[in-house]
């Protein structure tokens, strides 16, 4: 995607099953801040887990992360979140675990890199891409 994302397109998009989800920052109509180091990723309430590496399922790389734990709570839901970061890959995020309480239970979410770079499998079609990224 282009630095500032002037043409407001989401610069993160997931699959998940059949789902499209794309990841937009600031203000629809405005440009899309796009990070240009991974610190940019971090929040003052995250806290420093450590580093690890995590091997990325369909290339087998290996990357160098840092791991970072915040809770936060919106609308009095308190969630739990661990997210994983990397200056080897464009959008620096590897793998992102929310737990939010359910009633009953808690739901848990997890986003993860399957393949970045050139050889990096491909799964969101152009069409599905611009029907859900608009």
């Amino acid at each position: 995607m282009e630095k500032g994302n002037p043409a407001g397109k989401a610069w993160g998009v997931s699959k998940t099953g059949t789902q499209v989800i794309c990841t937009r920052a600031g203000t629809p109509g405005q440009p899309t801040p796009v990070p240009q180091n991974p610190q940019q990723l971090i929040r003052p309430e995250m806290t420093l887990l450590g580093t690890d590496t995590y091997k990325v399922p369909e290339t087998g790389q290996s990357i160098k992360v840092w791991k970072y734990r915040s809770t936060i709570t919106v609308q009095g839901m308190t969630t739990e979140q661990e997210m994983w970061i990397s200056d080897r890959v464009p959008t620096y995020s590897v793998k992102l675990m929310g737990t939010m309480p359910m009633s009953p239970g808690a739901m848990t979410t997890i986003m993860e890199l399957v393949g970045f770079g050139s050889g990096a499998p491909i799964s969101i079609t152009k069409a599905e891409l611009e029907a859900n990224c608009k």
